[in-house]
């Protein structure tokens, strides 16, 4: 279940200062919110569109440069509008649909267009098809997943020790192999260049799809 956010009105100061976080979208990181530090009152969650979405809900924007950006909730909190919350999840665990959300980013990006504050819907968020395999698989996915993302952190946290092995893996289109079937590739417009956090962004993405996509094909 899919909920947006709203903005409570900033000409009434009562509205602003509150207990209950508010999240706007330059406040996702990709990963576990723990902290939001614009806070609303409980009249303003009244009196406006502002909804409190609880621990756990998969947070994705939906306006401007921000489209498509991600982010898991530790703690109970209400977002703007430009904000589209999932807050119930039926045969789909959280973290499989963050990954999955996180790999089709490109995608949700090319259907906001191209204008001056391009956009999606949160029509287009829950008309999105996603393959639902059975919970303990999502489950193995998962842990393949964030086993790779461990190990290209590492590798981008000693980039003195590994940055060589890093770009002849690239040059090679070639990350590793996890099983005997699967090689995971990726394009590299530069094979000289050195590591950089957009193309560890661009891994990361890379073994999302490959490894959703190869335990789907297997199942």
């Amino acid at each position: 279940m899919w909920q947006s956010g709203g903005t409570p009105s900033r000409s009434n100061k009562s509205y602003y200062g509150g207990n209950i976080p508010w999240l706007k979208t330059g406040d996702l990181n990709d990963g576990l919110i723990t902290n939001i530090p614009e806070g609303i009152t409980e009249e303003a969650v009244t009196n406006s569109s502002a909804k409190i979405n609880p621990t756990g809900s998969v947070l994705m924007a939906m306006y401007g440069a921000t489209i498509g950006k991600l982010g898991i909730l530790t703690f109970p909190a209400t977002t703007n509008q430009a904000c589209c919350a999932c807050i119930e999840y039926y045969a789909i665990t959280q973290y499989y649909l963050f990954y999955f959300l996180l790999s089709h980013r490109d995608i949700f990006i090319a259907k906001g267009g191209g204008g001056a504050q391009p956009n999606i819907s949160k029509e287009i968020i829950v008309n999105t098809a996603i393959p639902l395999p059975p919970l303990p698989e999502q489950e193995r996915i998962i842990i393949e997943i964030e086993r790779w993302f461990a190990f290209i952190d590492e590798i981008e946290q000693k980039k003195p020790i590994y940055n060589l092995l890093l770009k002849r893996l690239k040059a090679r289109y070639l990350i590793w192999r996890y099983t005997a079937n699967l090689c995971l590739k990726t394009r590299m417009t530069n094979p000289h260049q050195n590591c950089s956090s957009a193309s560890i962004r661009v891994l990361k993405l890379l073994v999302i799809t490959r490894i959703i996509r190869s335990y789907l094909k297997d199942g």
